[in-house]
């Protein structure tokens, strides 16, 4: 018997060597048929993006996109003319959108373009970061932002007032910041960065379109009017903003959304417009409304937001 025990267990000891060896090559070659079946796919995986399973990329394209946009633009059209949108992914350049076009007064949206034309400014070298500027009584407007509160001659640099601007839509930053740059150069820059320049509003009266502003954003995030390092500081800052309960609370976890946000109860209007960064996508995403309520545009924007995590990856 002992013989008999010790053929046997050597003859086991054989398969314990082979069984993890045939596990290995059959999970190979499973997955090379699985990588061959996405082979003819734009959104096929390289070896270099390992790190999205090829059972993740099946379940993404079993979602139909364009019937979730159907969904997403059905909700708008019940608004009329109040809403309109501009979603556009930035590789491909393919668009979803729903009265793009309609023409929307742009509220604080003006900010973004004044902290372009700021930063453009110190590329030029005619102030830095550390530049100081006074506050004083011709720059005090109300609204959002905390610079009012302080006392005429407090003294910020243009680092504290870019931050105030884009994290907090502060009105008096914007003033200050116009006493050192002017608006007719915050519109040349406007107009040098739109797809058409025709019949655009956003220079001279701060009126613009979803379509027109989501270009506007892209083409500063894809152009050469300011240098890597200061889309980075720019686009970083946006991702910042305390204004957060529009879109980006409904995003799904892996998303960041750099935008800037629009109010102007006087025309019921409410905007939330800028740039998702997924792990592999980055998407233009424009909300504009008029002659609406606050409340009816946080519920759009959550079914914006939840199209977003449909087409974002």
């Amino acid at each position: 018997m002992i013989k008999l025990t010790r053929r046997r267990d050597k003859k086991y000891l054989k398969i314990d060597y082979l069984l993890p060896i045939l596990i290995f090559i059959s999970g190979l070659m499973m997955f090379l048929v699985s990588r061959s079946l996405f082979a003819n796919s734009p959104d096929v995986l390289s070896f270099s993006t390992i790190g999205v399973s090829v059972f993740e990329k099946f379940l993404n394209k079993k979602v139909n996109k364009d019937a979730e946009f159907e969904k997403l633009k059905n909700s708008f059209a019940e608004q009329g003319n109040k809403f309109g949108f501009y979603i556009e992914d930035i590789s491909t350049g393919k668009t979803y959108a729903y009265n793009e076009n309609v023409k929307i007064y742009a509220a604080s949206m003006y900010k973004f373009p004044v902290a372009v034309t700021v930063l453009n400014e110190i590329q030029k070298k005619n102030m830095a970061l550390t530049t100081e500027l006074t506050y004083t009584q011709a720059d005090f407007e109300g609204g959002t932002g905390s610079i009012n509160r302080n006392s005429f001659g407090t003294i910020f640099s243009i680092e504290q007032l870019l931050t105030n601007l884009i994290d907090y839509s502060d009105n008096v930053a914007q003033n200050i910041l116009l006493h050192r740059i002017s608006k007719p150069q915050v519109g040349a820059l406007i107009n040098q960065n739109l797809d058409s320049t025709s019949g655009s509003l956003f220079a001279a009266e701060n009126v613009t379109s979803p379509a027109e502003m989501g270009n506007f954003l892209k083409n500063i995030y894809k152009g050469e009017q300011l240098t890597q390092e200061n889309k980075n500081l720019l686009f970083n800052e946006m991702a910042q903003t305390v204004f957060d309960d529009r879109i980006t609370m409904h995003l799904k976890e892996g998303l960041t959304f750099s935008h800037k946000i629009g109010s102007w109860g006087d025309t019921g209007s409410w905007h939330d417009c800028g740039i998702v960064f997924g792990k592999q996508d980055k998407f233009v995403v424009c909300v504009m409304s008029q002659n609406t309520n606050y409340e009816k545009f946080l519920e759009l924007g959550k079914k914006t937001a939840e199209f977003i995590n449909v087409v974002v990856r």
